[in-house]
């Protein structure tokens, strides 16, 4: 904030203390702007706002807006990946890199990350009327 400083000229004031006094009058109120970035490894994670789900953009992701108190909560969220959750103090700017953990399994015919293609669900063993069968591998055995 940048100040004016003047001396009071004030006849009205009949105070021997006031009648030279100095007065700060604010010239112009600038309000502070704050810049989020987000880099993703791998990138293309969706970034989502915690509160109601609202995908705000795709990593990397970089937005300005006003300063103000609080956090903003925010989910990352990329196919075959662990979704992470992220916590930004909405009063300074912030850069950070979250570095996403594969997910641990991957649900059967879930969707696979090149070209949004689905896994084939793997064979069901079954018994055949000649004694033959499929193993969980798919293989053919012959059982007795």
């Amino acid at each position: 904030m940048i100040f004016i400083i003047s001396r009071s000229t004030s006849r009205t004031n009949s105070s021997p203390v006031l009648k030279n006094a100095i007065v700060a009058r604010p010239l112009a109120v600038v309000e502070k702007r704050v810049t989020f970035r987000i880099d993703s490894q791998p990138k293309g994670a969706q970034v989502l706002r915690a509160l109601d789900g609202q995908v705000l953009g795709y990593t990397p992701w970089q937005v300005t807006q006003l300063a103000a108190e609080g956090r903003l909560q925010l989910r990352l969220r990329l196919n075959n990946h662990e979704e992470q959750r992220l916590s930004l103090a909405t009063s300074q700017d912030q850069h950070e890199v979250v570095h996403l953990l594969p997910s641990r399994r991957t649900p059967t015919g879930a969707l696979s990350g090149a070209g949004g293609k689905r896994r084939p669900d793997p064979p069901k063993p079954s018994k055949l009327k000649t004694g033959l069968r499929l193993d969980s591998k798919g293989r053919l055995l012959l059982v007795d």
